[in-house]
């Protein structure tokens, strides 16, 4: 009769225990994987809704596509007289896409999430790029001042089947012991257009590259 007992005791716990454990399970684990489920699915619908504006399709070239600073750059690594190598960036509309005739864009060496258009040798207070019209300078690098600092672009609008030109200056100051003789040095040039790319935050929509040489 006491072993009756004792088992019936047994099953008594371990039927309580398994309820209990189930309970805990369904109020506690079940609910916490179904909240995450419902989020993940929430984030991928998020996802799916996000607006994607179709940007313009603008080429750009350069030419010439290198700045030749050997002259420049003696073998002490001094530059002697200040000195300027020029470029003409010609940019070309292929398509404006929607109702619009024209776009906004801005010709940058430092666009949103790509690296900076200089290398570390060439952003130095001594060097500056900037864009020369008959307005006169937009800084892309430099100032002035010879504040070795990246700038906003030069910002423009383009129009459907135009094609623009556009003097991109570089220039060295007079210095001792700041750029390396027999180097070469990789510039890139973004051309940013905002409102466009997927959630309308802007968009590279292309870029050249120039080959520096000291």
């Amino acid at each position: 009769m006491k072993d009756r007992t004792a088992m019936m005791w047994i099953v008594v716990v371990a039927a309580a225990t398994l309820i209990a454990t189930v309970a805990v399970y369904e109020t506690g684990v079940i609910p916490s994987r179904v909240q995450e489920a419902r989020l993940e699915q929430q984030r991928l619908d998020q996802q799916r809704q996000v607006t994607y504006v179709e940007p313009s399709d603008i080429r750009m070239s350069v030419s010439p596509s290198t700045l030749n600073y050997t002259a420049a750059v003696n073998a002490s690594d001094d530059v002697a007289t200040q000195t300027w190598k020029n470029a003409t960036i010609t940019l070309e509309v292929k398509d404006i896409p929607g109702t619009k005739d024209k776009t906004t864009v801005t010709l940058t060496l430092q666009a949103p999430g790509e690296d900076d258009g200089l290398p570390d040798e060439l952003e130095q207070n001594e060097f500056q790029v900037y864009i020369y019209t008959t307005e006169g300078k937009t800084w892309l690098f430099g100032s002035d001042d010879w504040d070795g600092e990246y700038k906003g672009g030069y910002t423009f609008d383009m129009s459907e089947n135009q094609e623009k030109e556009i003097t991109l200056v570089t220039t060295m100051k007079a210095c001792e012991d700041v750029f390396e003789d027999g180097e070469t040095h990789t510039i890139t040039l973004y051309l940013w257009e905002p409102g466009v790319g997927y959630g309308a935050q802007g968009k590279v929509i292309d870029e050249v590259t120039l080959t520096l040489e000291t």
